[in-house]
C-alpha cells in the first residue's frame, strides 16, 4: 500500500509540473509588455542592474518584486509605467495563481494594489514583500512593522510543530511546505476573501495559513495577543499537518483535535502542553449553554457531518467536537483512547471519512461512546481553565 501511495504522489507531482509548465509558457507568450528599464530605477539599484534588466526582459514579475523588495527602492514610478506593469502582472498573475501552490494570489494582489493606488514601490513592498522567517517546511510571512510580534511567533513555530508530532508522529522528512501570512489588520485579511468572521484560516489548495493581528489588543496586552496567535497557529497548522499525512479525516474529528491543540498552554520557550486537565475555556462555556438549551447533536449524526453542515452548525458543532475528541484522546480506557490512532491508521491505509471511523470502532457502538463522552463531560465542566503565562521571547 505504501508503494501505491508513493506512485500516486509521484504521478500527482508530474501532473502538477506539467500544468505549471503549460501555464507559464502560455503566460510568457501573451505577456510582452514594454521591457525598458527606467533610469531612476537603475540608479537606485546599481548592484542589481543586470538581474533586474534580465527579469524585465523575461517578464518574471514574481522574482522582480522580490529583488526590488530586497533592493530598498524608494523612488516613485511614473503613472504610465505603473499601469503597464500592472496590466502585465495581472496577466502573469493569473497563470501563477493557477499553477503555484506556494505563491498563489500574491502577484495578483500586488497588481491590484498598483492599479488602484499608483503608490510608490516602497509602499507596495510594505504590503506585499513581507518580513520572512523559515522553520523547516514552514515559512512565516508578515510586514516589517510587526517585526517584534512576528519574532515571537517565529520562536514559537518549533514548539507548535513539536506539539503535533508528539501526539501524532509521522515521517518528518516528508512534510508539506506551508506558508503562514500574518496580515497587519483585519481589513487586509478580509480583503483576501477568507472565511467571513474568522480570525484565522487554512487553505489546503494553496498550503496557506492566514491570520490577522489585533493591534488594539496588542497595545493593551502584547503577551496575550501573542499567545492568541500562537494558539491559532496550533489550530491551523494541525489542519496542514494531518491533511498531508492522513487525508480524509471526518471534519468533526479534525476540528475537534484542532480545538484541543488551540487550547495548548504557552509557557515561555517550554514545550506547549495539552492534556486531560487543560480545557478550552470558550468551548466549555458555549457547550454549557448548548447543553442547558438542549442543543446537542447525537454522535452518530455528528460523525456523518459534511464540511458544509459542520460550518452551518458551527456554534453547536465546534464545542461538541472538541469535547468528544477530548474525551477520546485522553481517555484512561484503552478501548476509547485507541479510537483516534486507529482512525489515522485506517486513513493512511486508504480508507476515507466515515469509512475510516467505522473500521476503527468495530468493538464499540455509538451509544457506548456517547455514554463515555457524557461521563467525561461532567469532568470537563468542573475543570478550571489553565491560563498561559507568557509567549516565547523574541528572536
Amino acid at each position: 500500500m505504501a508503494t501505491l501511495e508513493a506512485r500516486r504522489r509521484t504521478l500527482s507531482l508530474l501532473v502538477l509540473a506539467l500544468l505549471i509548465c503549460v501555464c507559464l509558457s502560455n503566460a510568457s507568450a501573451n505577456d510582452r509588455a514594454d521591457t525598458s528599464v527606467p533610469n531612476d530605477l537603475l540608479a537606485a539599484t546599481a548592484n542589481h542592474q543586470e538581474l533586474i534588466e534580465r527579469l524585465l526582459a523575461n517578464n518574471d514579475w514574481r522574482l522582480l518584486r522580490f529583488v526590488m523588495g530586497r533592493s530598498g527602492i524608494s523612488t516613485a514610478w511614473n503613472e504610465e509605467r505603473v499601469q503597464d506593469m500592472a496590466r502585465s502582472m495581472q496577466r502573469r498573475g493569473v497563470a501563477i495563481a493557477r499553477a503555484s501552490l506556494q505563491h498563489a494570489g500574491m502577484i495578483w494582489d500586488s497588481a491590484s494594489v498598483m492599479d488602484q493606488r499608483f503608490v510608490q514601490w516602497q509602499e507596495i513592498i510594505s504590503d506585499q514583500q513581507p518580513w520572512q522567517h523559515r522553520c523547516g517546511p514552514v515559512q512565516l510571512l508578515g510586514v516589517e512593522d510587526d517585526r517584534e510580534l512576528l519574532s515571537r511567533l517565529a520562536a514559537a513555530l518549533p514548539l507548535v510543530q513539536d506539539l503535533h508530532r508528539r501526539y501524532f508522529p509521522f515521517n518528518q522528512s516528508q512534510e508539506r511546505p506551508v506558508h503562514i501570512r500574518i496580515f497587519p489588520t483585519r481589513e487586509k485579511y478580509d480583503s483576501q476573501d477568507f472565511r467571513a468572521g474568522s480570525y484565522a484560516t487554512y487553505r489546503p489548495r494553496q498550503a496557506l495559513v492566514a491570520l490577522w493581528i489585533d493591534h488594539q489588543a496588542y497595545a493593551s496586552d502584547a503577551d496575550a495577543e501573542a499567545v492568541r496567535l500562537i494558539q491559532a497557529l496550533c489550530h491551523e497548522l494541525w489542519h496542514a499537518y494531518i491533511q498531508y499525512h492522513a487525508p480524509g479525516m471526518p471534519v468533526w474529528m479534525e476540528e475537534g483535535l484542532a480545538e484541543i491543540f488551540e487550547s495548548a498552554v504557552v509557557r515561555g520557550d517550554q514545550p506547549l502542553q495539552i492534556g486531560p486537565d487543560i480545557i478550552n475555556a470558550t468551548n466549555k462555556q458555549v457547550l454549557r449553554q448548548n447543553l442547558d438549551a438542549g442543543r446537542v447533536i447525537p454522535l452518530q449524526s455528528l460523525m456523518e457531518f459534511s464540511n458544509t453542515r459542520f460550518s452551518e452548525e458551527a456554534q453547536i458543532a465546534y464545542p461538541q467536537a472538541w469535547s468528544v475528541m477530548h474525551s477520546l484522546l485522553f481517555a484512561e480506557d484503552d478501548a476509547f483512547s485507541a479510537i483516534v490512532p486507529d482512525v489515522i491508521a485506517a486513513l493512511r491505509s486508504g480508507s476515507f471519512g466515515v469509512e475510516a471511523v467505522r473500521s476503527a470502532v468495530v468493538e464499540l457502538d455509538w451509544q457506548t461512546i456517547e455514554a463515555h463522552w457524557r461521563e467525561r463531560l461532567e469532568q470537563q465542566q468542573e475543570t478550571p481553565p489553565r491560563p498561559s503565562e507568557y509567549p516565547p521571547s523574541p528572536l
